[in-house]
């Protein structure tokens, strides 16, 4: 019940981003350390692999969480965020102070969101379930105080009956 809960439980996809960060932060010393072009190359593979691991268990997190309802609003909020912070690497390489070289300016930018990114996946580790189970109980609280109640139109029709058979044209004419 710690970790899996089902096949893939919330728990697991946020272990797996924060797995994704402490893979990466070696590789990315690697890459601004290393003298050769080749290595630093070749340490550039192994460290986008695992620096692009956390996009898919980020957006599984969030699908999870929120419910069906949201959730087409909710994945647009997450994407719009992700671009507007996304965006933001070049501004704070610029604002470094130019006594520092591009590449430590760099490495600090990059370090420092990984960091970042690690203490919070770190942190939905230990809430994620208490999380999901807030938000499912305060969607459902409001939704069943709504005071317009929506019927399915399944319901207002016979077992056998189908909403193209003439006799139910008055179930379209009140839609």
């Amino acid at each position: 019940d710690f970790l899996m809960l089902g096949r893939f439980s919330k728990r697991f996809l946020s272990l797996m981003c924060v797995f994704s960060c402490l893979l990466t932060l070696p590789f990315t010393f690697l890459i601004f350390f290393l003298d050769s072009p080749i290595a630093s190359m070749l340490c550039f593979i192994p460290c986008m692999a695992s620096s692009e691991m956390w996009h898919a268990a980020a957006g599984g997190i969030v699908l999870d969480v929120i419910p069906s309802s949201m959730r087409s609003s909710s994945t647009s909020l997450y994407f719009f965020v992700f671009s507007l912070l996304g965006g933001l690497g070049p501004s704070l390489v610029a604002a470094i102070p130019s006594s520092l070289s591009f590449r430590f300016s760099l490495l600090i930018v990059i370090v420092s969101g990984y960091v970042l990114a690690l203490l919070f996946f770190s942190l939905s580790f230990f809430t994620i379930s208490r999380d999901h189970s807030r938000c499912h109980s305060f969607f459902s609280s409001s939704s069943s105080s709504s005071s317009t109640k929506r019927v399915p139109l399944s319901s207002s029709l016979n077992n056998n009956a189908s909403i193209f058979n003439p006799e139910n044209e008055h179930l379209l004419n009140n839609l």
